[in-house]
């Protein structure tokens, strides 16, 4: 996006990670291990890209049996559609640590995320 360097994360495999255990793969190789990218080492990626002023986007992939390029979604985000992270968030609620991640759409128009969190 920028012409900087680039790197891309496969955000299903880092969810998998979000009950493990932290000592749950404690006998796996560990070479394996230490390049595994799990939830915790995501967040930390993405704290240290904000503290540089680095611009990180985000894309939901999706099969369209249309082929289509962007399909808005049923949670009001549109697939196939490049969102820019704006600002990053930790807090406990209800005694649990919750993260969430603003994104904003260069369209600037009615299509937005309807779910958990949204304006409404």
């Amino acid at each position: 996006m920028s012409g900087g360097l680039e790197e891309v994360f496969n955000l299903k495999e880092i969810r998998k990670t979000l009950n493990d255990h932290p000592n749950a793969n404690k006998n796996n190789n560990e070479k394996n291990e230490k390049y595994k990218m799990d939830h915790i080492k995501f967040w930390e990626v993405l704290l240290n890209a904000k503290k540089k002023y680095s611009v990180v986007g985000c894309t939901i992939e999706h099969v369209n049996a249309r082929n289509e390029r962007e399909v808005k979604l049923h949670n009001g985000l549109v697939g196939g559609h490049a969102y820019i992270c704006t600002r990053l968030c930790e807090f406990k609620l209800n005694g649990e640590k919750q993260r969430i991640i603003r994104i904003y759409n260069p369209w600037g128009n009615e299509v937005e995320w309807n779910g958990k969190w949204s304006d409404k």
